[in-house]
Formats: structure tokens, C-alpha cells, sequence
């Protein structure tokens, strides 16, 4: 039995981890610290990341330093999807530089933005900062194509100095930058300066054209506010863009006044053109920052606030989001506040609140939807007193729990309670419930920075962040739902460490055979983790097309299952019933046409554990198996009613198209969207008549919609 139990605790881990990447150096100094990541449409992932000292290596690649600046290198890797370095780009020419964000265009396009002193590659060239109005920071705008190959670079710089925030891009591959800057600045190199500014820290926003013109910009010049940290940008795809900040002092946006005491977060909604359209203010008393912003193609933005209030009011209403907090101000936790994108509240989660005197932190480092409306969100935690909860709800830790998080069938996660932080992942549905929470890592202090989904949605790819602790020189990227501190306790440590890939993390004292580290690099020394983790498919991936009025089934289930199969609905349209195991109904129209599905399959548990406990009657054991949210969309199809999908007279030519779509239509105002063929919106605008699809779609079928009020016409095109 013994070994039965041991072989399928290796199954879980082979199973759940298809693969990890462990970056860094053991040389005193060197160190590498990642900040960005994104996947294309071919599964490449490139990864924005730090590194300073003499050299780091990058499986097998080594990164040697153009900076004398402590992580001053900022680099761009490209990494294939079985683990392959295609191409490193070295940002730093002589100085140092930043990255802060990176984003992906319809040709497979790589713009990354960052700040820099002296000067940055640009491909055989150079590019220096811009002196003339005594710059001595500047912000980038750096172009490369998928093959690692400079297009372009373009900066702003300030007479006291900028910092850039996030980067997004548009239907027409235009791109949209936003920062803060300190003095006076130049927008166009060798252009005049601009600003009076009396405080620093001034947001702006800057358009650029994909081949690098500066379309438009503008600034906040304000007499009596500044941004606290850093600003992020999202975009709908309308092309209406929203940022997430954080802010102190006296403002106006758009005509509505905004005060802020302590440093609040906001969000601004603006249209494509950089008119001002609303804002919201989330009001606390203590310091509270933004984390990121989101767009879903729901038609929902979220920002992520970092909040060290306890109590936290939107604008100025009286409805408090209370937490319950028994903490000082010296501790952060995460709320996501969603809003619809004509600026309505939707809904709000909480991540970390605690109800004893130690309190705990969880911050946000990385807010992501999928293009099926699911929300990620990576980030720290520490291990001490945590949870989470809903602000209608009252919830204590239960009896026997020192620290942890619940779970949708009401169970109880434990962090790592060896002190420290925790690298944590939240899955969230379409309207904010707790789906699914991994806590990867061991006792090292490991931190979630950014999440992304492979093409096919089989794998996700956790980037993490690994700074030394000194007790055991040791993180482990597969051990994702168990409890470090029960597995590494001595009387479980012998038996079980076999089951777990234990990594030895990179440090100045680590000589390879080192059992523990002295306390001189401890919570500075960095290094990175970028995992690839298996997701179950459910199966059938595309549900069948339904028909308005007639009834509707579907069984579904789970794609190389191991063990008990559960599945439970986490959001469903009014419309249909789900008794487990089937999807039935009639659907009554077009507009109540999902269902979200989570779907688990178990294994034997790893030995008697305390934190392996089930719902006596449910069964549930969310916290011992390989999970994962797989979100189905259901849409309307072939056979649904002639008169229906042809009803708006329409065309789109051709239906065998390799580089644009023609949109013809005789409604004066239309919209254009185009779905895959498992039903997931990935293009939306309004009154297009021409789509350019080449470089931008993967080759395969598509639906292509144009509807004007309840009138459409749908049809299915193949992109070569």
C-alpha cells in the first residue's frame, strides 16, 4: 500500500507540472528578478526580467551585465513552449534600465517599456537619452519582432525624472503607454519641454502609431495631487482604455472632483481618442495602491488594490466594504473591484483578511483575464492568520486552522505557516466567486508575479519570483497544495521529500551541498521560477450548438481523468440545470447562453495529512487534487434558425481569407465580432469595414458576427 500511495503522489506531481525553468547564479551579486510575462499565439512565452552582477544563466544561455547598477540589466527572453531559450534581448547598452510591461500585437510583435539612464540597444544601434531639457531618466518604447530584432525605440523623458507604468495595444496595433513623471518633459526627441509641474509624480498617457509615431499625449499637471507607485493600462476592444493608479491629494477627472487624504487607488475610464469618461476612487485611511487592471470580454474592467485600510468605501457612497480586519496598517491585502465598462459596480473580492493580533499580507502582483472571462490573480501571502471572504459575509477561521484560505465547497486551505511569504494564485469566475488557489513554493520567500494560459488552455505558466530565506536553501515548484511546514517537519521530511522536485535556490552561501543559509542575503537575493503546469481538459472542449426553444443536453466530462470525477457548476445562465454530470434546458434567447463548469479528478492522498480533511458529506477535497477552472461558453450556431442568423443584411468576403475581412452592411451603425469556434469572443468593434486577419489569427474556422440592434448576420470563415 506504501507504494501504491508513493507512486501516486508522483503521478500527481509528474501529472500537475509539465515543466519548470529555474534562473539565476550562485556568483555573489548575481541575481535575476522577473517582472513581466505574456504567451503568443504559438506558445512562445517572453519574459521580462532584471538581473545584475557579472553574469546570470538562463537554461544553459548566459546573460553577462552591461550595468554596474545592482539588477540594472533589463533583459526580454524568449522561451518555446518545451523550454527552449529562441533569443535573449539586452535592453542596457552603458547605465541601467527598468522593464515594467510587456504586450503582444497582432503581427506576434513584442513592445516592452521601461526607464533608463545613458542609453539602450536598438538593434545594431544605440539610442541615449534624451539632454535637452536635462533629462536624466527616460521612459522607452521599445519595438522587436518575434525573431528577437529591433523595429524601434522611442522615448520620453523628464527634467527630475519618469517612470513607466504599463503598456497596452489596440485594434490597429497602436500603441498606449502610461507612466509618471517628475519635471518638466519631452515627448518627441530633441522636441520642446512641457509642464509646469509643482508636484512630481504627474501621470500621462501617450499614443503611438504601430510604426512608432507619436499620435497624441497628455499629462495631468496638477497643483495638488500626485501618484503614489506605479500606474497600469488596459484596453477594451472598442479601444477605450481604462488605468489603474494610486493617488494623494486634490483632483478633477473628467469634472468630478477627487480628494484623497491618504493615498487612494482610482481607476480611469477613457475613450479611444483620450477623452476623460468616469472615474471611481476607492477610499480607505490608510495607504492603499493599486496592483492592476484587467479588461474581460464580458464587457467588465477590475482593478487590484493593495490596500492597507481595513475599511474601504467606493467614491464617496456610505456602503462600506468591511472586512473585518483585526490587523495594524502595516499589513496589506488585495481586493479586486470589478465595474462594467460604462463604470457600474459589479462586484468585489477580498484575499487576506485576518481576526488575530499577527495579521497577514496578500498583495497582487498580476491581474489577468482569459478571453473567456476568467480572472487570474498572482501574488504574495504571508502565512500567518489569513483568509478570505466576500463583504456580505461573516467568516472565522474555523477550530483547529491557524492560517488558511476557504474554498468553494467551503473548505479550508492552509498556507505555509513556517512564517515568510507564499507564492499564491487565485482563479476567480466571470463574477468574482473563489474558483480555484494553488500555493506553490517551499520556505523561501516566493512571490506570484505573473500568470498566463498556453493557446489550447492545457497549460498555465506561473512566473515566480524567489528571494533566499535562511532555514533550508530549498523551493519546490510541484508541491502546490500541500503544506510546506507539514512536509518538511522531521517526521514527514524522510518519507516524502522523494515525492517533490526540491530545487536548490541560487545564492552567494549556497555551495551546492549547503543545508542551510546565513542571514546576509536574506529577502534580497533574487532569482527566478517559471513553471509550466498541466491543466485537465473537459471534455468535450466545444459544447454543441443549441437551438432558441428547443430543449437542450449535454454530458459532460473530464479528459484522461484519474480516479473519482467531480464537477460542479460555479456560474450558470437561469436557463439550464446542471445535475452534476449534465448540462439540460431550453434556452429562451441568445443573451443567457453560458455555463462554468469546475472540474476535478483525484488520486490516493499523500499519507495521513491533517490538512487532507473532506466535507463529511460532500466529499469535496478540492485541496488534494490537480484542479483547474476550464470556463465553456455555449453559443449559438449552424442549426439555430435560419431566419435568425441571416436576419441583418450583411456580407463578409472572403470566407477564404489570408490577409483582410470587408465588412459590407446597411445599417448605418453595426458592430463586428469574431469568435472561435469553442465560442470565444476574441474581436469586437464597431463600424469596421475592413478587419486585417493576416499575422493576427491563427489559421483555422471562425465565426464572423455583425449585428445591428436584434437584427445579425453570422458566417463562417477559414483563415489560411
Amino acid at each position: 500500500m506504501g507504494i501504491m500511495v508513493c507512486l501516486a503522489m508522483v503521478a500527481n506531481a509528474q501529472r500537475s507540472m509539465e515543466w519548470y525553468s529555474y534562473w539565476g547564479s550562485n556568483i555573489a551579486g548575481s541575481q535575476i528578478e522577473p517582472q513581466r510575462m505574456i504567451v503568443d499565439n504559438d506558445g512562445n512565452i517572453y519574459v521580462a526580467a532584471t538581473f545584475g552582477g557579472t553574469k546570470v544563466s538562463v537554461e544553459g544561455t548566459t546573460l553577462s551585465s552591461n550595468s554596474s547598477a545592482d539588477k540594472g540589466d533589463a533583459v526580454i527572453v524568449k522561451m518555446t513552449p518545451s523550454k527552449v531559450v529562441s533569443w535573449v534581448y539586452p535592453v542596457v547598452n552603458a547605465g541601467k534600465a527598468t522593464i515594467a510591461d510587456l504586450a503582444i500585437d497582432s503581427e506576434g510583435n513584442i513592445v516592452a517599456v521601461g526607464s533608463f539612464t545613458n542609453s539602450i540597444k536598438v538593434g545594431s544601434n544605440n539610442m541615449a537619452i534624451d539632454e535637452s531639457n536635462m533629462g536624466q531618466v527616460g521612459i522607452y518604447v521599445l519595438k522587436l519582432n518575434n525573431n528577437g530584432q529591433a523595429i524601434y525605440a522611442k522615448q520620453i523623458s523628464a527634467s527630475d525624472g519618469a517612470k513607466a507604468g504599463g503598456v497596452a495595444i489596440d485594434s490597429q496595433d497602436n500603441i498606449l503607454v502610461t507612466g509618471t513623471l517628475d519635471g518638466d518633459a519631452t515627448f518627441v526627441e530633441g522636441g520642446s519641454a512641457e509642464g509646469e509641474f509643482t508636484n512630481t509624480a504627474q501621470l500621462f498617457i501617450a499614443k503611438y502609431s504601430k510604426t512608432g509615431s507619436l499620435q497624441w499625449h497628455q499629462f495631468r499637471n496638477d497643483n495638488g495631487a500626485s501618484v503614489y507607485g506605479r500606474p497600469y493600462i488596459a484596453i477594451d476592444a472598442q479601444d477605450n482604455f481604462y488605468v489603474a493608479a494610486s493617488i494623494t491629494g486634490t483632483t478633477t477627472f473628467n469634472s468630478k472632483a477627487i480628494s484623497c487624504a491618504a493615498s487612494n487607488a482610482i481607476i480611469l475610464a477613457y475613450k479611444a481618442n483620450g477623452t476623460e469618461d468616469w472615474c471611481h476612487v476607492i477610499n480607505g485611511a490608510e495607504a492603499d495602491e493599486a496592483g492592476g487592471i484587467a479588461v474581460s470580454p464580458i464587457g467588465q474592467v477590475a482593478m487590484a488594490v493593495n490596500h492597507h485600510s481595513g475599511d474601504l468605501y467606493l467614491d464617496d457612497l456610505t456602503d462600506k466594504f468591511n472586512n473585518g480586519y483585526a490587523f495594524g496598517s502595516a499589513f496589506a491585502h488585495t481586493g479586486i473591484f470589478a465595474f462594467d465598462l460604462a463604470g457600474t459596480y459589479k462586484w468585489f473580492y477580498d484575499w487576506g483578511y485576518s481576526n488575530g493580533d499577527s495579521g497577514s499580507d496578500a498583495i497582487c502582483y498580476g491581474l489577468r483575464c482569459t478571453d473567456e472571462g476568467v480572472w487570474y490573480v498572482a501574488g504574495m501571502m504571508t502565512g500567518r492568520l489569513g483568509g478570505s471572504r466576500l463583504p456580505e459575509e461573516e467568516r472565522t477561521i474555523p477550530n483547529g486552522k491557524n492560517s488558511g484560505v476557504e474554498t468553494v465547497d467551503n473548505q479550508w486551505i492552509t498556507h505555509n505557516t513556517n512564517g515568510g511569504q507564499d507564492c499564491y494564485l487565485l482563479t476567480l469566475t466571470r463574477s468574482g466567486k473563489l474558483a480555484n488557489i494553488i500555493r506553490p513554493g517551499g520556505p523561501q520567500y516566493e512571490y506570484g508575479i505573473d500568470v498566463a494560459l498556453s493557446p489550447d488552455k492545457k497549460s498555465l505558466y506561473l512566473l515566480q519570483a524567489i528571494n533566499v530565506r535562511d532555514n533550508v536553501p530549498y523551493t519546490c515548484p510541484d508541491n502546490i497544495f500541500d503544506s510546506w511546514t507539514d512536509l518538511y517537519a522531521p517526521k514527514n521530511w524522510a518519507s516524502r521529500k522523494s515525492n517533490y522536485t526540491l530545487l536548490n535556490v541560487f545564492c552567494p552561501e549556497n555551495n551546492g551541498t549547503a543545508t542551510n543559509y546565513g542571514k546576509d542575503y536574506k529577502g534580497i537575493f533574487a532569482s527566478s521560477l517559471l513553471v509550466k503546469y498541466a491543466m485537465p481538459d473537459i471534455n468535450p472542449n466545444q459544447l454543441p450548438f443549441f437551438t432558441v426553444d428547443e430543449a437542450y443536453s449535454q454530458a459532460l466530462s473530464i479528459a484522461n481523468a484519474q480516479g473519482k470525477v467531480t464537477l460542479f457548476p460555479l456560474e450558470k445562465s437561469g436557463d439550464v440545470e446542471f445535475d452534476g454530470e449534465t448540462v439540460s434546458g431550453t434556452f429562451s434567447s441568445n443573451d443567457k447562453r453560458f455555463c462554468g463548469v469546475l472540474a476535478i479528478d483525484s488520486i490516493a492522498l499523500p499519507g495521513d495529512i491533517q490538512y487532507y480533511e473532506y466535507d463529511a458529506t460532500t466529499h469535496y477535497s478540492i485541496r488534494s487534487n490537480p484542479r483547474n477552472l476550464r470556463y465553456m461558453p455555449i453559443l449559438e450556431g449552424k442549426n439555430e434558425a435560419i431566419d435568425n442568423i441571416r436576419s441583418l443584411d450583411a456580407t463578409v468576403t472572403p470566407t477564404l481569407c489570408s490577409d483582410n475581412l470587408y465588412i459590407r452592411c446597411d445599417e448605418t451603425n453595426y458592430s463586428v465580432n469574431i469568435y472561435t469556434m469553442d465560442g470565444r469572443m476574441i474581436f469586437s468593434n464597431e463600424n469596421v469595414a475592413v478587419i486585417g486577419v493576416g499575422g493576427r489569427l491563427a489559421s483555422g474556422n471562425y465565426l464572423i458576427e455583425v449585428r445591428a440592434g436584434n437584427k445579425r448576420n453570422i458566417t463562417s470563415v477559414v483563415v489560411k
